[in-house]
């Protein structure tokens, strides 16, 4: 239980070390530590000998269980001594024996009788000496042995000669008498070599069973057996390595599985730590889906989340404002466990790309990482699923709406931003969101100049990235500043070829988003600086695509409450501007008069129905006008009158939307245009056959009226 005085210590991406207090105990380690005193408490109250072995897998807290029970055993009135010897701090197994025997002798030296330690001695230089190999090794001295005194120093021991089994005795009897318990703590065993792991054991057994010694071993048992099968006693068999483990070890001590949640709430803390960066709902919730999906299966253990953790906080600040989160998440992992298959897919990004976007069904990820040799098919299940969420196939859809998307919230799925996942932060001479954030903040301060310049500049480079970016910063943008950004970006579309501009949606959703934001006063400064001959359509398109998103069902309320500078200030005006625009349009056919429609439908949704047709009542049909209702209806289908055009959802959506604004009189005369075009020419149309004199255009949107 966490004491209310107590903090939560901040997670420690960068440390591999144990937890030092309760605190940081998220895994319930502690309460087991307390299971482990007590059994060895029992073990001391029988003063007996036992090997008890703390089985995890790597990562999963062992030596965090370790120090736990260390600190409770060296407190002020245990009665434990507690030794800690690493095995893997040495190499040789001539040198491991002699530190393992160094580092008993070491806690028996202390005791206030020396009959336990000098009989340690004696006993350890037998057992050292067998065969005559070891005696003048200055490595004798490292335990207190030294070879030219032996002989003096225990004379009364040996003399005239005592046998193993006599010293053994002797040990035993001084042992109990010391009344100490003490333990051995080996960590780490499952890191030696096949000769040094069967050293540590023979060690063991020839000191196991003396009294008041007991041994601590922490591994992991997987790959403990593992090792053991590399050795001539278990020659590969499983089975044989199992025995010979259950022979040595006397009681297990399993370390409860890292839980589902438990894990669950380490990553949380650790994603709080991170600080990540702001994120849409969309991004965000697959974030959850990403964790919450087992996708990431290795984050299981203490030391896998820290260590994936330790990657992505050492990276994610090259990369903040330029990378997808959740996409960035996805590539740490494979990074970090599967580093081949990663340097694999930057060299086959054309494949990648064309396996995602490709038009029919193509392989699943697993099949694709087995084909092009990037991992074997035992591991291609786990990477494919972590493939299969950074690219997810899209069959069915408009690829090229898709990829566009990508790029636009900076998915490792574009062509344009994957290599930044590689290249950790903006390749040369490549786009920069951060920086374009900037600028647009920059609007209205001291570098406006410069931040005009510089969004002018990316606007000319690529007018629809540009685009699509901005969109994505629209949100943190202050009113006064969304009032420049329209003022620009309007001036810079005027003076803009078309075919430089493709995603017409992507401009009016900017325009739309910018226009929500402004309060009266910017509103009024945006329409002072638009000088009064400019072509507003821009903001006429942006503010119907606004009025859309509202009247969409499932709107938020907050987006439908008070009126703001939009429908206060910009919509009058643009419902005055557009009688304006017109009037210039009338003098020209309506064919060629681009927009027209346009500004008329928008005219009609932001409120003006009844002037529209009013408009249309004193301008179609007119000695004046050029406009005829035949025209009005060829200009709501394409030109090209090719059958693969004719299923139109956009040209019946607009047939449908001109009927409906037109005033009842001239509606009435559109019907009986419509009538006599599909009874005379509807025939001959459908059979492709020549017309006569009639456009083929307005036949076919007659038809296309027709069938609504």
């Amino acid at each position: 239980m966490r004491l209310m005085s107590e903090r939560p210590s901040p997670p420690r991406h960068f440390s591999d070390d144990p937890i030092e207090s309760e605190s940081e105990d998220l895994l319930a380690r502690t309460q087991f530590a307390r299971q482990v005193v007590q059994v060895l408490s029992r073990v001391q109250s029988e003063q007996s000998s036992s090997v008890l072995a703390l089985m995890g897998p790597w990562g999963s807290g062992k030596s965090s269980v370790l120090r736990v029970v260390t600190k409770q055993l060296q407190a002020p009135k245990s009665p434990w001594t507690v030794v800690h010897f690493n095995p893997w701090e040495f190499s040789g197994v001539q040198t491991l024996a002699f530190a393992f025997f160094d580092e008993i002798a070491k806690v028996l030296y202390d005791f206030e009788n020396q009959t336990a330690f000098e009989t340690f001695q004696s006993y350890a230089s037998k057992l050292l000496s067998f065969g005559g190999a070891v005696t003048d090794s200055p490595l004798m001295e490292w335990i207190g042995i030294n070879p030219g005194k032996l002989a003096e120093s225990a004379a009364k021991l040996l003399a005239p000669q005592r046998s193993v089994t006599e010293l053994r005795a002797r040990l035993e009897t001084a042992l109990r008498e010391r009344a100490r318990p003490t333990l051995v703590v080996l960590d780490d065993v499952d890191r030696l070599m096949p000769s040094e792991l069967l050293m540590v054991f023979k060690l063991i057994r020839l000191l196991g069973r003396l009294p008041n010694i007991c041994y601590l071993l922490a591994y992991d048992e997987a790959t403990l057996l593992s090792v053991l099968q590399e050795t001539e006693l278990a020659r590969g068999n499983a089975e044989r390595a199992l025995a010979y483990l259950e022979k040595i070890v006397q009681v297990r001590l399993d370390l409860p599985i890292v839980h589902q949640r438990q894990a669950r709430t380490m990553i949380d803390e650790s994603l709080r730590a991170l600080a990540p960066p702001r994120m849409s709902a969309e991004a965000t919730d697959r974030v959850k889906r990403l964790f919450d999906s087992q996708v990431l299966r290795r984050l299981t253990e203490p030391r896998s989340i820290k260590r994936f953790f330790a990657q992505l906080r050492s990276y994610l600040p090259l990369v903040t404002g330029e990378v997808d989160f959740a996409d960035f998440i996805g590539a740490t992992y494979l990074r970090t466990y599967h580093p081949l298959v990663v340097r694999g897919l930057y060299h086959l990004k054309e494949e990648l790309f064309e396996h995602t976007y490709s038009a029919t069904a193509t392989p699943d990820a697993a099949t694709f990482l087995v084909g092009h040799r990037l991992c074997e098919p035992r591991e291609s299940v786990e990477v494919g699923r972590v493939l299969a969420h950074l690219f997810p196939q899209v069959i069915g859809l408009d690829t090229s709406i898709v990829e566009r998307h990508a790029a636009a919230t900076r998915r490792i799925a574009s062509r344009e931003c994957f290599d930044r996942y590689f290249y950790f932060g903006i390749p040369p001479e490549a786009f920069s969101d951060e920086k374009l954030r900037t600028h647009a903040s920059n609007l209205g301060t001291p570098r406006n100049a410069d931040a005009m310049a510089a969004i002018k500049e990316h606007l000319d480079a690529d007018f629809d990235l540009t685009i699509s970016r901005l969109l994505q910063h629209a949100d943190g943008l202050s009113s006064g500043n969304c009032a420049r950004l329209l003022a620009l970006v309007s001036a810079r579309i005027q003076s803009m070829p078309p075919h430089r501009m493709k995603k017409g949606a992507q401009r009016y959703l900017l325009g739309a988003s910018l226009l929500a934001k402004l309060d009266r006063e910017s509103a009024r400064t945006l329409l002072a600086d638009l000088a009064p001959a400019d072509d507003r359509d821009y903001l006429l398109y942006s503010a119907w695509h606004h009025h859309a998103q509202r009247a969409t069902p499932g709107a938020l309320a907050s987006e439908q409450g008070e009126p703001t500078g939009l429908e206060e200030v910009i919509n009058p005006a643009l419902c005055a501007y557009a009688p304006q625009r017109l009037a210039r349009l009338l003098a020209v056919p309506l064919e060629v008069a681009d927009g027209s429609m346009g500004v008329l439908f928008c005219w009609s949704e932001l409120g003006g129905r009844e002037d529209v047709q009013r408009w249309l009542e004193e301008n179609i049909a007119t000695p004046s006008s050029a406009w005829t209702l035949p025209d009005l209806l060829a200009i709501c289908v394409p030109a090209d009158t090719s059958r693969q055009n004719r299923d139109n959802e956009t040209s019946r959506l607009l047939l449908s939307s001109l009927r409906d604004i037109l005033p009842e009189s001239l509606r009435s005369a559109l019907d009986d245009i419509v009538t006599d075009l599909t009874s005379t020419k509807g025939p001959v149309f459908l059979r492709n056959e020549l017309l006569g004199d009639e456009p083929e255009r307005i036949v076919w949107a007659a038809f296309s009226l027709n069938q609504l």
